[in-house]
């Protein structure tokens, strides 16, 4: 051990060691040794970043395959493993996958952290943007093959029940999102992405409501599949919301936002599904009309009303109750600008405006 640890200090005296004509077996108890931390020296060289000495040993001639993996895969005392060290240094994670198959690398990545968490889940948080480029091409060259189950991989919840693809949308890290989407091009594989939940029961698409460009994009990739993108769209997270709740009721979106995102919904849900959903309430017993009622929110309104084109389903959201047996109306009484937006929306045929005055 102390040979050892001398030897670390120096790269090339390891590389010179481990280029000498060792047996298999020597050299694969020689990376055994662990010190009074329960580290490898594969542990130490990836804690001390030392990419050139973590290559040699890696890269053994007579290193097997899977012993190479179990060496990656082991935590010392303090729950790292040695990939979970090198996750902050992209030439470490370099010289690691570099050192194994494909599969390997899959299995390497999915392995679970003392945390609970996997590879993935720290890329997808607070890894560097190059280390996360490196694994996203991984992934990429893995869904080429076909005995790979990289939907397993990206799914995977960690203890607080979120997915790589949910800590991603919650740090703003689109272009992870785009990337993996991408990767599964069937519409099916698609659906189950967008909808799987984090800790709160929001689904992917949920999460994804805070960036219009992303959602706008995902949204027109299901053009051709309306009723696949109604249950997606009409997905309720745990506080009884739909998307359309949730980007109503979200303080952090400006109104001209929350416009453009309804614009998108209602644009990609099917009409003769789109008045149910609108009257759909929430677990506030609220209606989304109930909600931009509240919220005086009168260029949704206005938006919402103009986009239905029967006059019956005006009046059937505006007699929708909610809480307490109130009407949408109730809601906007004592509102002009909102009655006026109300009105706004009726059509000029005199009939038509008498019968939802009424």
């Amino acid at each position: 051990l102390a040979l050892r640890s001398c030897l670390l200090t120096v790269g090339p005296a390891v590389k010179e060691l481990l280029s000498l004509n060792i047996e298999k077996t020597t050299i694969e108890d020689f990376l055994k040794l662990e010190n009074c931390e329960s580290e490898t020296i594969v542990h130490v060289a990836a804690s001390k970043n030392l990419s050139d000495v973590l290559e040699a040993l890696l890269n053994h001639k007579d290193l097997d395959a899977c012993f190479r993996l179990e060496l990656l895969q082991g935590p010392a005392k303090n729950g790292y493993s040695a990939l979970q060290m090198s996750l902050k240094h992209q030439e470490l994670v370099k010289v690691i996958l570099d050192s194994l198959s494909i599969q390997d690398q899959c299995k390497l990545l999915s392995t679970k952290f003392r945390d609970g968490t996997t590879a993935m889940h720290s890329v997808s948080s607070d890894a560097p943007t190059k280390t996360c480029d490196i694994i996203l091409k991984c992934l990429e060259k893995a869904s080429c093959e076909t005995d790979i189950d990289l939907m397993s991989l990206v799914t995977d919840h960690d203890k607080d029940g979120n997915n790589c693809l949910h800590l991603a949308a919650q740090k703003g890290y689109w272009h992870v999102i785009d990337f993996v989407l991408q990767l599964f091009p069937a519409i099916q594989d698609h659906a189950k992405l967008l909808m799987t939940r984090d800790s709160v029961g929001n689904s992917l698409l949920h999460l994804m409501s805070v960036n219009f460009e992303n959602f706008k994009k995902t949204l027109e990739s299901f053009k051709n599949h309306e009723d696949r993108c109604f249950d997606i769209i009409s997905l309720k997270n745990s506080c009884g919301q739909m998307v359309v709740h949730k980007v109503l009721t979200d303080e952090n979106l400006s109104e001209e936002n929350q416009l453009e995102i309804v614009k998108c919904i209602l644009n990609a849900v099917p009409r003769e599904k789109c008045v149910g959903m609108l009257k759909d309430l929430d677990s506030k017993q609220e209606s989304v009309l109930h909600i931009v009622s509240s919220k005086g929110k009168c260029s949704i309104m206005l938006h919402v009303l103009q986009s239905l084109t029967k006059t019956e389903d005006v009046m059937d959201l505006l007699r929708c109750r909610g809480a307490g047996g109130k009407s949408v109306l109730h809601y906007c009484y004592d509102n002009k600008e909102m009655l006026t937006s109300v009105f706004a929306s009726l059509s000029d045929d005199a009939n038509k405006i008498g019968e939802r005055k009424r």
